[in-house]
């Protein structure tokens, strides 16, 4: 094995590439940790009100059709077809339902069962998997 001297520009660099390195280690520890348990509430989203409906007019709350401004309470699933919809939280968040998707609100979290949702806010998932973003 040979090593050399890292000229001050290049020390920098590998510094830089191993601190990157060195996040995306985190990140994959914290997603790992997250896919493993669930994420504990922080303020307690059992309301859910329909704000948009996108792509379509395929969005229900247990099997009834909804409506902008209609609500899942605790225990209710909303669930997408060939649709989109905007949900309110009761807890400031917002979240932005795919399409094929199935939520179930809870007590204190929201469970996606199928599909995907995007969440902007104080946001508590009972999910086995989190992908989040800065």
């Amino acid at each position: 094995m040979r090593f050399q001297l890292l000229s001050g520009r290049r020390m920098h660099k590998t510094l830089r590439q191993l601190s990157i390195s060195l996040l995306g280690l985190v990140c994959f520890s914290l997603a790992i940790v997250s896919h493993s348990q669930p994420i504990a509430a922080q303020s307690g989203a059992n309301l859910a009100t329909i704000s948009e409906i996108l792509d379509g007019n395929q969005v229900f709350i247990q099997s009834r059709q909804a409506k902008v401004n209609d609500q899942a309470r605790r225990g209710q699933k909303v669930m997408t077809r060939d649709a989109r919809a905007a949900i309110l939280f009761n807890n400031g968040a917002v979240g932005r339902l795919g399409k094929n998707s199935v939520l179930t609100v809870g007590d204190r979290c929201a469970q996606i069962r199928r599909g995907q949702i995007l969440v902007s806010g104080p946001a508590s998932s009972c999910s086995s998997s989190v992908v989040a973003g800065v």
